[in-house]
């Protein structure tokens, strides 16, 4: 059987059953509308209202499926949720990213609700979104593909093209095939598919490195771009807390200061190849991804009334793409990733008006990754940094040493890393006609459970230290410290703040998830369909492998153990089993040609407690170590790290070192959150099969999880901390449970026309204000802590977007389709044109100013905003804004908030062009020519902040940009 197209009638164009919001995308659209990079089903979620535009996440080695993220109605990310023929598709450690992301060729519909759901969908609070895999019929059918793009095909990136730079060869190759058919004719059919990627990207990166004259510690041209020169002063000279310094003479550090250490550290750094002090040196690389995924499904018609059906996926990955400053030459490190699904269901028609239906699902992620410094003891064989490294080789590798310029090594803490989770889900439905009513009645069990090796809180195994530009400044005086600064404090060797973490026993959780639901789906008349169910959810407490979890009990500063010795297994904190969430939905066919819908749903936060509470003390041993006086050093590179290790043997309560980074559950705010969505809509058909929806759609979160800090300093740096004088407690102290809030309210308007006539149309606008407190909550803290500017964090949501635009196409030109065969005919029919447009606004950025001299601790400093906002618009050469706007504040807060400036928006064209060619009755190639950004529109980035703050000669500059323009070619055979 040739594969066809099939066309869509009139009927159904409205929905007129239930109320949610929904978007459902089927086979064709799925493989013929532009899938940009690794051809990801997830990026058409662009075209679902109130849908932001969807991101890569995390980096290639840690997560090769690629899935994509975005915030649906203005809840976070991990409130998504993805099923895969029925089964649960989560990553536990990563609850934002399906596990395992099927290949499109693979998938027959994609639906997507958003809002107000049926009491059936749980564990869900943004998106619900379900997959359906294809299956095999009575007939052979299948494709073979092959896609292919290199740099040849696409436009240089605008800052290397600017920069002058040669581009490196880049290649993407995607192929693969699909086959499905019977194995016994109307009983037992199969489908299987294999598609392999393997990219060679090339990446760029622009960093600050010193100059030549800096690392002789010459700051004679050490200007700020107000044109005053930083004044670098004498930590040796003046008073123990700051005041009193001198400069060094000719702000010029002395040869016989310039630390040992560190001059074998500046080894490790290229010189500049662009002109500055800071975005002075511009890199290229060669990232390599490979990727082999491999999936079988079975279908098995028991009997008439009895369907069953199996299904297996595997990824397999390897990719090297960490290249980090100092160690081009070392490649980019490795990641080496597993990936298994497997997942069995059945249909039951027990009789006309009953039918029974479950699903079973497995999953396993088997990993590890490393890094480019892997294997080598840097800092404690080749630097000769005490206290770094350690006697286990996962804790080898370039200690962090925060100069003031780009870290020379990797900066991510999360490897070396080993994971090994498995996890499993059942759910199961019973449907029944009675009458006018729909009664559906069922429930749902997820069990996840996580293993890893990964020290990644803190400041990982391989160590950390910092330098801060108060000891090399004056306190008081007329300048703000700032990267020159601190970068002479670390030509003195003089340190700040050192950290390390180990891992003392490898982290396990254990987590189950409960479902039950009663749904009533009423045909109350011709008209009006009112749809009401309740769900039942329980999310039992966490626990280890062998224990429960941890808990510190604030007054004692003691960890308790849970099920070690006389220690509870709960420590005391208490699940609730009385979740029960309503769900109500109303749609009224006011005539043939119009709808009207109105709903309301909550649903609770679904969020894996895995996350969060995956591993602190005393499994992971997180020590920070700073200097009381945060204008005397903590001690010398020659001093390093302190040794440190973890309880010697576990009890049932274990003291926490005062040292030790530490989050507790708050035994009083534990209970899960809750997401309302509510929505009133009205869709109109319109002529040329268009049906048109325009709907109110809000959401309000309460209770969202998050870190506050408990140990925060309003100023006097560490020394100021509230553990300080009572505990001699300098180290984070987060108090984890449900703080947050999130409000949003949209207008959403949502054309489509199903395939019919040769055109396809599904479009979306969005206009749309989030505001809340924190972007996610799997692990998220806070901007501000102290209860004096706890209120500054409800604010614009960092992916907030105010204008969303989105609209895809496909259309098979109607040139000669039927006409009688010639030269003509032949070269005109049998064309295809796809499309995707995007036009949206920018996201906010806080402006960050320098903390340096308020040194507080817990609390975003931000800048004062002294001016008129000016926006002057992205470009290489001049800021996005008027930077006279802001200036640093040094003796308290800024009065700028979270969020309070826009980026720049953009605009994007996909285009792809087809041409079908009759091999013969049953056989059509196709060949592909697809392009992305076609009109190479340069996609700004936001600005960086943080670091790059007021007094940074670059603040406000943009330094990156989103892909350019590039083609993708290919061949599709279908049969």
């Amino acid at each position: 059987m040739s594969e066809t197209v099939t066309a869509a009638s009139d009927v159904g164009l409205l929905q007129t059953d239930k109320a949610d919001t929904s978007t459902k995308f089927r086979a064709e659209e799925i493989t013929d509308l532009p899938l940009a990079d690794y051809r990801n089903y997830q990026s058409l979620l662009d075209l679902v209202p109130g849908s932001t535009p969807a991101e890569f996440q995390n980096a290639e080695m840690d997560t090769p499926a690629r899935a994509l993220q975005t915030t649906i109605n203005g809840t976070n990310p991990n409130n998504n949720s993805t099923r895969v023929d029925g089964a649960t598709n989560q990553f536990t450690w990563l609850p934002h990213h399906t596990l395992y992301v099927a290949p499109a060729e693979t998938i027959e519909s994609v639906n997507v609700s958003t809002s107000s759901f049926e009491a059936d969908q749980g564990l869900a609070g943004g998106a619900a979104i379900a997959v359906t895999t294809k299956s095999g019929t009575n007939q052979f059918s299948g494709s073979g593909f092959a896609f292919y793009a290199d740099e040849r095909l696409g436009a240089q990136n605008f800052f290397a093209k600017r920069n002058g730079e040669e581009e490196l060869p880049t290649s993407h190759h995607i192929d693969g095939g699909t086959l499905g058919g019977p194995i016994i004719t109307n009983k037992l059919f199969f489908f299987g598919a294999f598609e392999g990627q393997y990219r060679r990207t090339a990446g760029e990166a622009t960093n600050s490195v010193p100059t030549e004259a800096l690392r002789r510690g010459d700051f004679s041209n050490a200007f700020n771009n107000d044109g005053t020169l930083q004044v670098i002063y004498d930590p040796l000279t003046g008073d123990e807390d700051g005041r009193g310094r001198t400069a060094y003479p000719d702000n010029r550090i002395p040869p016989d200061r310039l630390d040992p250490i560190a001059q074998r550290v500046l080894g490790f750094y290229p010189l500049p190849n662009l002109p500055g002090d800071s975005a002075n040196y511009f890199r290229q690389f060669t990232n390599t991804f490979d990727r082999n995924q491999y999936d079988l499904k079975i279908n098995w018609n028991r009997s008439s009334s009895h369907q069953l059906w199996g299904k297996v996926g595997v990824m397999d990955s390897d990719v090297s793409n960490l290249h980090k400053l100092g160690f081009e030459d070392q490649g980019g490190g490795l990641g080496k990733t597993e990936t298994w699904v497997a997942t069995v269901g059945q249909t039951l028609t027990l009789s006309p008006t009953l039918v029974l239906d479950s699903t079973f699902g497995y999953s396993l992620l088997d990993q590890f990754g490393y890094g480019p410094d892997f294997g080598v003891n840097y800092g404690l064989d080749v630097l000769g940094i005490p206290g770094t490294n350690g006697p286990d080789i996962r804790h080898s590798g370039f200690p962090e040493l925060v100069t003031g310029f780009t870290v020379v090594g990797p900066t991510e803490t999360f490897f070396y890393y080993e994971r090994y989770d498995p996890s499993w889900s059942f759910s199961t439905n019973v449907t029944k006609l009675a009458g006018k009513h729909q009664l559906k009645l069922g429930g749902s069990i997820d069990r996840q459970h996580l293993n890893h090796w990964q020290p990644e809180v803190g400041q990982a195994g391989r160590g950390y230290l910092e330098f801060s530009g108060n000891l090399s400044a004056l306190r008081d005086g007329p300048q703000a410290p700032n990267v020159y600064n601190t970068f002479a404090s670390f030509l003195t060797g003089m340190t700040s703040n050192a950290q390390k973490s180990l891992q003392w026993e490898t982290m396990t959780t254990r987590e189950w998830r409960f479902g039950l639901y009663l749904n009533d789906r009423w045909q109350v008349s011709d008209r009006l369909t009112l749809s009401m169910g309740v769900r039942w959810e329980y999310f039992p407490l966490v626990q280890r492998a062998d224990r429960g979890v941890e808990r510190l009990d604030l007054r004692t500063m003691e960890v308790l153990l849970g099920g070690v010795g006389d220690t509870p297994w709960d420590v005391d904190l208490e699940t609730r089993a009385t979740d029960f969430a309503p769900r109500f939905g109303a749609a009224y066919r006011m005539n043939e040609d119009t709808v009207v819908r109105a709903g309301y749903g909550l649903t609770y936060n679904p969020l894996p407690f895995a996350r969060p509470l995956r591993g602190f003390y005393p499994l992971t041993v997180a020590n920070t170590f700073v200097s009381l006086n945060s204008w005397q050093p903590l001690g010398t590179l020659a001093d390093g790290i302190p040794e440190f290790s973890g309880p010697d043997r576990l009890e049932g309560r274990v003291p926490l070192p005062p040292t030790t980074t530490m989050r507790t559950p708050d035994p009083d705010n534990i209970h899960r959150g809750y997401i309302q969505s509510w929505n009133v809509a009205i869709e109109r058909r319109l002529p040329l099969s268009i049906s048109l929806t325009t709907a109110y759609v809000g959401t309000k979160t309460t209770r969202g999880f998050a870190d506050r800090e408990l140990n925060v300093s309003p100023g006097d740096g560490d020394g100021g901390r509230l553990y300080v004088d009572e505990l001699d407690r300098t180290a984070s102290t987060l108090l984890w449970g449900g703080i947050t809030r999130s409000n949003y309210h949209s207008l959403q308007v949502t054309l489509d026309r199903p395939f019919k006539g040769g055109l396809f149309l599904k479009g979306a606008y969005t206009y749309g204000k989030a505001l809340n407190m924190a972007d996610q909550d799997g692990w998220v803290g806070l901007s501000f802590n102290s209860d004096s500017h706890y209120h500054r964090n409800y604010a614009p949501a960092g992916f907030d977007r105010r204008h969303n635009f989105q609209i895809g196409y496909v259309y098979m030109l109607p040139f000669a389709r039927d006409a009688r065969p010639s030269i003509v005919s032949a070269l005109v029919r049998d064309w295809q044109i796809n499309g995707t447009f995007a036009a949206y606004t920018g996201t906010p950025f806080t402006i960050a100013g320098s903390n340096s001299a308020l040194n507080q601790r817990g609390d975003q400093q931000t800048a004062d905003q002294v001016g008129e906002l000016r926006y002057l618009g992205p470009s290489a050469d001049e800021p996005l804004y008027d930077v006279s706007a802001w200036e640093n504040i040094t003796a308290r807060y800024g009065n700028s908030g979270r969020n309070s400036v826009y980026g720049p928006g953009r605009w994007n064209y996909n285009m792809s062009l087809f041409r079908t060619f009759a091999l013969n009755q049953r056989m059509r190639l196709q060949l592909r020519l697809e392009g992305f950004n076609i009109t190479n529109r340069i996609h700004w980035n936001n600005p960086p902040t943080g670091w790059r703050n007021v007094g940074n000669a670059n603040f406000m500059r943009i330094d990156s940009t989103g892909p350019a323009r590039n083609f993708r070619l290919g061949l599709r055979l279908t049969f």
